[in-house]
């Protein structure tokens, strides 16, 4: 499990589709390939839910919904069992103003509460706002727009009616989707490639998928160009003639992500301007902001780099970065975020460190935002350090498509240089020497620690974070790492982590004791 900047936008705008469950009678059979073809196809399908008229009199539509996704990234492993978030979403969709209001009501683990936490945001004119307790705005990430943007456009009620605009909707080859023929309708938008899957008994559509980079977030951004299939079912005739399905299904690249499940729509419902403002200020604050993490500046303007030791740097920011000077070069202990980050934190430590050359870098868990600039260091041909039981995710995250926003390695592919640790292993010379350590601990299994004996200091990856009242976040990281340095017989006087600065040893001891005799 990851503890540290967990709070993710996912999937959760409410979108419809289809599957093949509605009677809306067998689709015409077209030549593979043909326009006309690809046109007739979807026009039969528009058909199927009601009609291009009746689809295009639907001007807005509130749904309310319940349902999951999962948090992929902050779990143990990657392949599962992931942590749950549930959701219940009031969400106001108005497709005559391209604008839309999410209001959502959630529950996880995260939270530390059993309580129904708020997360309410709007979009409106291509930016999009956080709306917080007592009328507090804020600008929310690139992410949500795109979103926001997405649902409006490729939502069942508009996908068909955004196909036929697009000049180069085709037909591409047929595929078996739920143990039955579809139809593929391809076509680009926004200069990205989306595919309607159309099934050949019914004519509805059963998935949208389209396939994009998002460097706007730093938990899908580092994974290159990937594909979001929204599948649909518990199709429904609502007032009006028209078909719409009550449950859409989300996979990330293949793996399950969220699911929700309409329990009340509403056509055409009144709405107000008002119910989609976004004040002056905080739109251009959005409009102003760095949409991609490649552009991220180095570090955090308010908290500077902390020398922990002479030759020991660590560089503070939403995900923290260590520069270790060692006689024969330096070690970069963590790739973050994206490979342009990466390469800020490279030319920070040459100039810092100047005449040595960087010999390394050790990422010590696999969560995504800790592994997303490791490309940039495969790109230079540094070598990296890393857990053998991280291995296959390093390996996709390697061979990850980066066709619409290429990075260095992209562009200039080689071979990287892993050293994969199943043991202590010992790393350098001189003061600054250190050991890594697997935890192997059921929370650490995927990470690592590094243990500096000259200096008496631990390194203990993502394990140590503080919550709002300044207490460690989770008890039970805090007493895995206790038991590792018991374990390894450490004489540990200060201990830092991703998220967490330098700090006395004794002191995470005793939070640690503290909650055991409570």
């Amino acid at each position: 499990m990851r503890i540290g900047a967990w709070a993710k936008t996912a999937f959760l705008v409410v979108t419809f589709g289809g599957s093949a469950g509605a009677q809306a009678g067998p689709s015409p059979q077209p030549g593979p390939g043909a326009p006309d073809g690809a046109r007739a196809l979807v026009q039969q399908m528009i058909e199927g839910m009601g009609g291009a008229e009746r689809l295009r009199g639907i001007r807005s539509i509130r749904a309310k919904s319940i349902g999951y996704y999962h948090h992929m990234e902050q779990s143990e492993r990657p392949e599962g069992p992931w942590i749950v978030n549930y959701t219940q979403v009031n969400e106001l969709r108005d497709f005559e103003h391209a604008r839309l209001r999410h209001e959502e009501q959630a529950r996880a683990f995260f939270y530390q509460s059993a309580d129904w936490v708020p997360v309410n945001w709007v979009f409106e004119g291509g930016a999009a706002a956080s709306l917080g307790r007592e009328g507090r705005v804020s600008p929310r990430d690139a992410f949500s727009a795109q979103q926001a943007e997405e649902s409006l456009e490729l939502g069942p009620e508009r996908v068909g009616l955004t196909a036929l605009l697009a000049a180069d909707l085709h037909l591409a080859k047929d595929t078996v989707y739920r143990d039955h023929p579809h139809a593929v309708a391809a076509f680009t938008w926004k200069g990205f490639p989306v595919r309607i899957l159309i099934s050949r008994e019914s004519g509805l559509p059963s998935a949208v998928e389209l396939t994009r980079a998002r460097p706007e977030s730093v938990f899908w951004g580092p994974w290159g160009d990937v594909t979001f299939r929204k599948s649909y079912a518990l199709w429904t005739l609502e007032p009006g003639g028209v078909r719409l399905p009550r449950t859409i299904f989300t996979e990330w690249n293949g793996l399950p992500l969220a699911s929700q499940t309409v329990d009340e729509i509403t056509l055409n419902p009144p709405s107000a301007d008002a119910d989609f403002a976004i004040p002056a200020e905080v739109k251009q604050a959005f409009l102003a902001r760095k949409a991609s993490i490649e552009d991220l500046p180095l570090g955090r303007a308010s908290t500077p780099p902390q020398e922990i030791a002479p030759g020991l740097t660590q560089i503070r920011g939403s995900w923290d970065v260590g520069i270790v000077r060692q006689p024969d070069g330096l070690v970069i202990i963590e790739g973050p975020i994206s490979s342009g980050y990466s390469a800020k934190v490279m030319a920070d430590a040459r100039q810092r460190y100047p005449g040595l050359p960087i010999k390394a870098v050790l990422t010590t868990s696999d969560s995504w935002p800790h592994i997303g600039g490791l490309r940039e260091y495969v790109a230079e041909g540094i070598p990296i350090y890393a857990l053998d039981h991280n291995r296959p995710i390093l390996e996709r995250l390697l061979a990850a498509p980066r066709r619409t926003a290429p990075d260095a390695l992209a562009r200039s592919p080689k071979p990287a240089r892993f050293t994969f640790v199943s043991k202590r292993a010992a790393v350098g010379t001189g003061p600054n020497r250190f050991e890594i350590i697997p935890l192997r601990t059921v929370t650490g299994e995927r990470q690592m620690a590094l243990w500096f004996p000259e200096l008496k200091l631990l390194y203990c990856s993502d394990l140590f974070q503080r919550d709002q009242k300044g207490e460690f976040f989770l008890p039970q990281t805090v007493s895995e790492m206790v038991s590792v340095v018991a374990r390894e017989k450490l004489e540990v006087t200060r201990a830092f982590a991703m998220h967490l600065p330098l700090t006395p040893w004794e002191e995470i001891a005793a939070a640690l004791d503290k909650h055991v005799r409570n």
